[in-house]
């Protein structure tokens, strides 16, 4: 078992288990929860450096993770040809990735993909297979966006 980089304690550690609702003591290592319980058992897993913080009281919660996720855009961008970073990092790659997304579809289908990043609204291409593309536009229009 992990030993704790870390030591939360002096907090309300809510752990919404209803066999054990509460706890006195969270420890992790490199990011992850490794144990939650009484101090006496997370003790166990401290070492001479680990990092204790005292949280003065404070209430602990289960981390809620809103992801604000359009389903589906986002089954439209996920399948699309992905032209952003890291899968593309040139723009080579760029025109590679979108040669490839037009040579697996009928010849008159248009090509829709946008890049994976917190807004890339304004980087989304639309290219039909037959027509010329301009891989310079292209990555220009993907590092712009805001």
């Amino acid at each position: 078992m992990p030993i704790a980089d870390r030591l939360f304690t002096n907090a309300f550690f809510r752990t919404l288990n209803p066999a054990t609702p509460t706890a006195e003591a969270l420890a992790s290592w490199q990011g992850r929860i490794v144990a939650v319980g009484s101090r006496a058992d997370v003790d166990a897993l401290v070492r001479p450096d680990t990092e204790v913080i005292d949280l003065d009281g404070s209430t602990v919660l289960p981390g809620f993770i809103e992801t604000h996720m359009h389903p589906i855009a986002a089954g439209v961008q996920l399948g699309s040809p992905q032209i952003g970073y890291p899968d593309c990092r040139s723009i080579d790659d760029v025109v590679d990735v979108l040669r490839k997304a037009a040579a697996a579809l009928p010849a008159d289908e248009p090509i829709f993909s946008e890049p994976r990043s917190v807004n890339s609204e304004a980087s989304t291409v639309r290219i039909s297979p037959g027509s010329r593309v301009d891989p310079t536009d292209v990555w220009r229009r993907q590092q712009t966006s805001p």
